[in-house]
């Protein structure tokens, strides 16, 4: 008796930290994954991904036709940290972030509307909007502040129309910040822990640094893949918060990898105005309350655990 064929995954933006996680935690529940990538270099020698630019909506539409995945996990999109480094302007961000998933979704209807959509969503579709407990939920009015946050809001917007309008099964994850080892270290977590082990190898002094009062809730982000699997498996489609539901601060981070290491980071922190983001009033933090109960989600990383990962991997990276 012949085996089933494997499911069919497509993954946007596979070349990032999400990207590799995802692809891995569902081959090994025997996916086969199919990978777009077109801002980073990913291997050309594989055959499961492909370069291709999936704003233009003939491209999108021969991707699904040729495919016919059984889930398509968009994580395609340009950060505003990436997009700062790189100086691009407004219409890329809403290229990238928004019209890919509006491309992605009618093709969807037009070829292929049993297949199942999860969207990358940000916690910055918040921006400073809070519940008086100071937790955000699906309920919780959004108002983001920044234009990532807003590309990422009008691609939500785009998923529930289709969803409502169209009867596709397609969620929105609200993914608040969450790290790994494959973190770019123009980030501020991945930028502490190399500089840290920069700075213990001699090869660096100082660390400039915003406000290190302020902070985020972080998780891991081979955690956060696995519950975008499990929203996938739901009944019905509808849309999750996946945070950790602690803040924590920029300070924290330093005086746990800099005392990892023996160091006062005190020392070594200088503040560099430049880097403060003024735009939030409060950290964010997410309650993922039904997202552990409905899915059975949990966390297999903690705050410490996930900066260990990380120290490890830069100590082998960092050559003195």
């Amino acid at each position: 008796m012949e085996k089933p064929p494997s499911p069919v995954a497509l993954i946007t933006g596979i070349g990032g930290q999400d990207g590799h996680y995802l692809r891995r935690h569902l081959e090994e529940l025997k996916y086969r994954v199919v990978g777009v990538d077109r801002i980073r270099s990913v291997p050309s020698t594989d055959q499961n991904i492909s370069h291709l630019d999936l704003t233009k909506f003939e491209t999108a539409k021969e991707l699904i036709a040729t495919e016919r995945p059984h889930e398509i996990y968009n994580l395609a999109a340009l950060h505003r940290v990436e997009h700062q480094t790189k100086k691009g302007d407004i219409f890329s961000m809403v290229e990238t972030n928004t019209n890919i998933v509006l491309n992605l979704l009618e093709a969807v209807r037009q070829i292929s509307p049993q297949t199942r959509f999860f969207q990358a969503g940000s916690s910055e579709m918040f921006g400073n909007s809070w519940d008086p407990d100071g937790k955000q939920r699906l309920t919780t009015p959004m108002h983001p502040t920044s234009l990532y946050g807003y590309t990422k809001l009008m691609a939500h917007n785009t998923v529930c129309h289709y969803r409502t309008a169209h009867g596709i099964f397609a969620s929105t994850g609200f993914l608040y910040n969450h790290e790994s080892p494959r973190r770019g270290p123009h980030f501020v977590t991945a930028k502490i822990v190399k500089t840290a082990v920069e700075i213990k190898k001699g090869i660096k002094n100082v660390l400039e640094l915003g406000n290190i009062e302020s902070g985020r809730d972080w998780g891991h982000s081979a955690d956060y893949v696995r519950a975008m699997h499990l929203a996938l498996q739901c009944s019905s489609p509808r849309d999750w918060i996946v945070a950790t539901g602690k803040v924590r601060s920029i300070k924290e981070v330093c005086e746990y990898v800099f005392g990892e290491l023996d160091l006062d980071y005190r020392e070594y922190v200088v503040k560099n105005d430049s880097f403060v983001r003024a735009e939030y009033k409060n950290a964010p933090c997410g309650d993922a309350t039904e997202t552990h109960e409905l899915l059975g989600w949990h966390r297999e990383y903690n705050f410490y655990t996930m900066l260990d990962q990380m120290m490890e991997y830069w100590d082998a990276q960092v050559k003195n």
